[in-house]
């Protein structure tokens, strides 16, 4: 039988609120380089492009301040919810009443700030924010908007929070020098920009990952963020599989339900990333439209790091689909024995499904013995949701 699990991982649509107040900030933190209208579009289709086909070229990028605040900010600030989400539903997240934060490479502050939104939904009190950033001008963009947080029309949305920043280039940096304790370390969109002319890239960022998680409190996390693209997600994964082959901490806490290689490296077309139901406001869906975006759903890759071992869940996660064939519907999903199909007739498509709405990443149950490479047919098992 397949049973779905509540998906932990839904981040609520974007507040109208935070488009406000980024709104109300740009002029202020922008001057004459603010862009809006067809203008902004041109420059965020630009910046896609540089984001897409040459992420390396991204450490000495500082212009086009207009569209990544006014566009891939409010874009990209619920992201961390989906990890803080499972998080919170595993029991996981770190203890209150309030967060330390260390962010690495934190830009504008997106990763703060959405945990500065998902922070008020778990009644924490604020955070504590130490922000690594080489960039000044972005550190000028992340102090102004966190000192809304937590106060004003942002009350309801947000918690306090109080940052300190270090203009500060990461790859030199011991990150054990920043202090100990930390609640959350996290890396928004930004380790697939490290060492990338160094021989060995993923030596150098899986030390960075330990040494951080050497900081963290007893209950602390490590959150890596990253683009849905081939390169940077399959990076990723390589990195997982050299951190779940350590017999010390950090531990793979999600996205992986199970132990060993990841089974998706094996074909060089396949990555793991997710995808969240998540449409743009308005406000940034035409932006996206104008400069040739979508605008429906929410892609990234991402892994959460523990010092002490256990998994998001013991059971499947669908890493591929909906396929939509005529007359059936399939899924990937992953699990501890490995990859398997899920087929669903169309026939059999009905109210009470629990695989509908199933997409990348969303949890679920399977009964019964496997086999990687299996294709388990849905319609013949008796389905029941969870709730």
């Amino acid at each position: 039988m397949v049973d779905s699990i509540d998906d932990p991982r839904a981040a609520r649509a974007l507040s109208d609120v935070w488009i406000r107040a980024i709104d109300e900030a740009a002029p202020v933190l922008l001057g004459p380089h603010d862009r809006t209208g067809a203008a902004l579009a041109d420059e965020v289709a630009r910046l896609s492009e540089l984001y897409t086909r040459d992420r390396g070229a991204l450490r000495s990028q500082s212009a086009a301040l207009a569209a990544r605040l006014r566009f891939f900010l409010p874009r990209d600030l619920p992201k961390v919810e989906g990890p803080l989400a499972e998080l919170a539903w595993a029991g996981a997240l770190p203890a209150g009443p309030r967060w330390k934060v260390l962010d690495l490479g934190a830009g504008l502050g997106t990763t703060t700030l959405g945990i500065a939104t998902f922070a008020k939904r778990m009644g924490i009190e604020g955070l504590d924010v130490l922000a690594i950033e080489r960039d000044a001008r972005s550190l000028d963009v992340m102090k102004h908007l966190a000192a809304k947080c937590g106060r004003g029309a942002l009350a309801d949305e947000t918690v306090p929070v109080t940052l300190e920043t270090r203009e500060l280039d990461l790859e030199p940096i011991d990150v054990r020098a920043l202090g100990r304790g930390y609640s959350m370390v996290v890396i928004g969109l930004a380790l697939n920009e490290l060492w990338t002319a160094h021989p060995d890239p993923l030596e150098r960022r899986s030390t960075l990952l330990a040494r951080a998680s050497e900081i963290l409190a007893d209950d602390g996390v490590v959150i890596v963020i990253e683009p849905a693209l081939r390169e940077s997600s399959r990076a990723l994964q390589q990195l997982r599989d050299r951190i779940e082959a350590s017999p010390r901490a950090p531990y793979v806490f999600a996205p992986c339900t199970r132990s060993g290689p990841c089974p998706m490296l094996e074909g060089e077309r396949d990555w793991c990333h997710e995808e969240l139901p998540l449409a743009l406001p308005d406000a940034l869906k035409t932006i996206a439209r104008g400069a040739g975006l979508r605008w429906e759903g929410l892609s990234y890759a991402y892994l959460t790091l523990r010092r002490t071992p256990g998994r998001v869940a013991d059971v499947w996660r669908i890493v591929g689909g909906p396929i939509e064939s005529k007359g059936r519907t399939e899924w990937h999903a992953c699990g501890e024995p490995g990859l398997v199909r899920i087929a669903r007739l169309t026939r059999n498509r009905g109210e009470g499904d629990p695989l509908e709405g199933a997409r990348r990443g969303s949890l679920i149950a399977i009964e019964g013995e496997t086999t990687p490479g299996e294709t388990l047919r849905s319609d013949r098992a008796r389905i029941d949701r969870r709730r």
